[in-house]
């Protein structure tokens, strides 16, 4: 992914938007910068615990991808 290591943190301040849809995609992009996005660990692993499914099974794929 182009953006890279630099959008981390803006993506993890986008883990804990109210929208649902906002935090899948910011997950989605944490996910495709793989492991350059190591620091989002411990953000991704709440996001495991979303309230929503679509959210916590993006979140374990992420995780996967950064920590395979």
């Amino acid at each position: 992914m182009s953006m890279g290591k630099p959008a981390v943190p803006e993506l993890i301040k986008l883990l804990a938007n109210d929208d649902a849809q906002v935090r899948w995609y910011a997950i989605d992009a944490l996910g495709r910068i793989g492991t350059a996005a190591s620091e989002a660990v411990p953000a991704l692993k709440e996001a495991a615990e979303d309230e929503d499914e679509s959210v916590r099974k993006n979140a374990a794929w992420a995780l996967f991808q950064i920590e395979p």
